[in-house]
């Protein structure tokens, strides 16, 4: 599998398409359930995650924000346990052997998850 850095979603005619952090905001605060407003942000390598979430937070005022990389492994415990997969041999290397689960910390997901009984 490759790994794709200019991803795209091809929309049909037929399905809406909102453009700009107004509409974006707007159309988001439509769809919320009052009693517990919690957005969870979950990016793509590359984004700029500060102007996201500085979004969120002006145009939705959340009681939380859980920012999903925020719940991974510390880089140091990434590094050892992503060493035996990296490699740069371009016949019998790959990328890795994990699952996205293997790059959360249990202790973090357990705090993130006391805080949404908010």
């Amino acid at each position: 599998m490759n790994f794709n850095k200019t991803p795209l979603i091809n929309v049909d005619n037929e399905s809406k398409v909102f453009v700009g952090w107004k509409e974006i905001i707007n159309q988001t605060n439509a769809k919320i359930n009052r009693k517990k407003n919690i957005v969870v942000v979950e990016l793509y390598q590359g984004v700029i995650e500060e102007d996201i979430i500085r979004e969120f937070k002006n145009g939705l005022n959340p009681d939380l924000i859980i920012i999903a990389s925020e719940q991974y492994y510390e880089e140091t415990h990434l590094n050892k346990m992503l060493k035996a997969d990296v490699t740069d041999d371009r016949i019998f290397g790959y990328l890795t052997r994990l699952n996205i689960d293997d790059y959360f910390d249990p202790n973090k997901l357990r705090a993130a998850k006391k805080k949404l009984r908010i």
